[in-house]
């Protein structure tokens, strides 16, 4: 199954901004399917690996990229 464009990339570092986490990790896998991380074709889920090894599933829109 085909994602649409997506600004954010497999290996790129982001910052998660939500009202449960707030930290920087690495995404991990970007999942287009329901069942897997919520994600559909034109709101993909990323999985996102954080520093102290703590994970989970977010939207595009809790995550912004960091440059660097």
């Amino acid at each position: 199954m085909e994602i649409l464009a997506s600004r954010l990339r497999i290996g790129d570092t982001v910052e998660v901004r939500t009202i449960a986490y707030q930290g920087t990790g690495q995404i991990t896998e970007i999942s287009s399917v329901w069942a897997k991380g919520r994600g559909t074709k034109l709101y993909p889920a990323y999985h996102v690996v954080f520093h102290d090894e703590l994970s989970g599933w977010f939207n595009g829109v809790a995550l912004f990229q960091v440059k660097g």
